[in-house]
This record gives structure tokens, C-alpha cells and sequence, in this order.
């Protein structure tokens, strides 16, 4: 019998054999729990991973634009924080927390590094465009940017800002989208 859905992360792992094959160095923006980067670290020996997220709570405004962290406060983040740094080295490859906002200046970073970035924080639509324009000149040519939480309710409501953030840089730069189940978008660079 055939599967009807799949997780992010599934449907991310296939998108990065299909276009990358085996990656080396990746970047994860919004860590969470970072249960995306060990399932990537389990599929993929020998990955690098650069893991951004600012393990800081969200302000009110940022809340409403949330499913889980509007929920927590600061001891949770830190608690957060720490498990998933343990967890991501129970698994033998190294990965890299930046304890940052995404959408600050990374000139620390030399562009054209990554495999592939997949941008999952702060879902409001300022914070996706500044993601996307941070982040996807660290990506190498013939990389995968992709990200979460693309379509659905929660952007068609005007909860999240993904979609038209994504859409929005895909028009000014004449990017096609790929849509791929569990909310996942991606382009090739």
C-alpha cells in the first residue's frame, strides 16, 4: 500500500538525494528541537551542519505567527536549547549552534557554502524575506534552498507570511517554486 503523506523531513531528504545526492555541509535556519538536523545527521554520514536559531521567546507579535514557541518562556528556551545541542552530538558528526537571529547580518560566512540551506524560523513575512536574502547567497550554485510551512491554512489566513515572502523573491528574481508535500518549497539555485 502506498503512503498517502510524509514528514518535513522525509520529504527534505528526498529533495536533497534527488538534487544534491550526498551533502557535506548544510544549514539549518530554526532549530527548534532540532529533531530535522539528527534525522538529516542519521541519513546523511559525514554532514556538517551550521544550526541557527535565537532560542529566545517571541514577543507578542511574533507569537501569533507561531505554533509552538509562543508557548514557552526563556528557562524553556535555554532547557530547549541544551537537549538539542545534546542530542545532536549523540550523533558522531559535528555540528555547528549559532545562537543568533536569523535575519542579522552574516558577513562571518563566506557565500557559496552550503549544499543547501532550509529556512524554518520566525514565519512571519519580514522575517522570511530577510531570510531568504541572508541566506541564499551562502549556497552554493546548484544548491537546494528550501524551507517549511509554505501553502496551508495558517498563510492563507494570514498567520504566516511564508508563502508570499518565498513567492514575492521568486517573481523578483525569476525563480520557479517547486511545491512538495508536507508544506516543504524549494528551488535550485
Amino acid at each position: 500500500m502506498k503512503r498517502e503523506s510524509f514528514s518535513p523531513t522525509e520529504v527534505l531528504i528526498e529533495l536533497i538525494k534527488d538534487h544534491i545526492g550526498v551533502p557535506k555541509l548544510g544549514c539549518e535556519i530554526g532549530v527548534w528541537k532540532a529533531k530535522n538536523a539528527c534525522l538529516l545527521l542519521k541519513e546523511f554520514t559525514g554532514l556538517h551542519l551550521l544550526l541557527v536559531d535565537r532560542y529566545k521567546v517571541y514577543d507578542e507579535e511574533e507569537k501569533k505567527h507561531s505554533r509552538v514557541c509562543g508557548r514557552v518562556n526563556q528557562n524553556d528556551m535555554y532547557r530547549i536549547l541544551k537537549n538539542s545541542i545534546s542530542r545532536t552530538r549523540k550523533i558522531s558528526t559535528p555540528s555547528i549552534f549559532m545562537i543568533s537571529d536569523s535575519t542579522l547580518p552574516i558577513d562571518i560566512i563566506e557565500n557559496e557554502q552550503f549544499d543547501y540551506v532550509f529556512i524554518d524560523a520566525n514565519h512571519t513575512y519580514e522575517t522570511v524575506s530577510k531570510d531568504l536574502l541572508n541566506w541564499i547567497p551562502k549556497v552554493r550554485l546548484g544548491g537546494l534552498v528550501c524551507g517549511h510551512d509554505y501553502g496551508g491554512g495558517r498563510n492563507k489566513r494570514g498567520f504566516f507570511g511564508v508563502t508570499k515572502a518565498v513567492n514575492d523573491y521568486a517573481l523578483k528574481h525569476g525563480i520557479k517554486i517547486k511545491e512538495s508535500p508536507a508544506c516543504i518549497w524549494s528551488f535550485v539555485k
